[in-house]
């Protein structure tokens, strides 16, 4: 039950966050920012409930594509935890898509929400690191902290 429990607890924080960067795109002029979903197929017709069930086709890679006005582009991932992250937390085709966009010269960032502070880190900063996983104050020294207010990221566009 614990574990259940865990579970809806990290899947609420998740959909949270992601709420939240949409919000903060939704309200920026000089910057697009599409979500990706998450690649599947319908195994079953919907039901009385509008429900149907799906499998992955494969793995998802990154959350957020994203274009800015000054013609730079990238992608962002999105973690939400409670007070340390693991670099596991990316997953290997996470990994790979966000070396690939740093080797074509394009950015690749981590957006952590973690102990209810943001921190936006360039993933080589990430990985850069014999640490296993970091803590707030440590995400502190290699990423920046972004503001939140009304549920708005003021300060993400300055920063990307």
């Amino acid at each position: 039950m614990k574990k259940k429990l865990a579970g809806l607890r990290a899947k609420r924080n998740g959909q949270r966050s992601e709420l939240i960067l949409e919000r903060t795109a939704s309200r920026l002029a000089d910057a697009l920012i599409y979500k990706r979903y998450e690649p599947y197929k319908r195994v079953s017709k919907s039901s009385s409930s509008r429900s149907f069930r799906a499998v992955y086709t494969e793995k998802s890679g990154c959350d957020y594509s994203v274009f800015l006005k000054d013609g730079r582009a990238g992608m962002i991932e999105v973690k939400s935890r409670q007070s340390r992250i693991n670099k596991s937390a990316i997953d290997e085709t996470q990994h790979h898509q966000l070396l690939d966009l740093k080797s074509l010269g394009h950015f690749a960032y981590v957006l952590i929400y973690i102990s209810e502070e943001w921190i936006l880190i360039d993933y080589l900063k990430f990985l850069d690191s014999e640490r296993r996983s970091y803590t707030l104050e440590q995400l502190s020294l290699i990423g920046t902290r972004l503001k939140e207010e009304d549920g708005i990221l003021v300060d993400l566009l300055e920063n990307l």
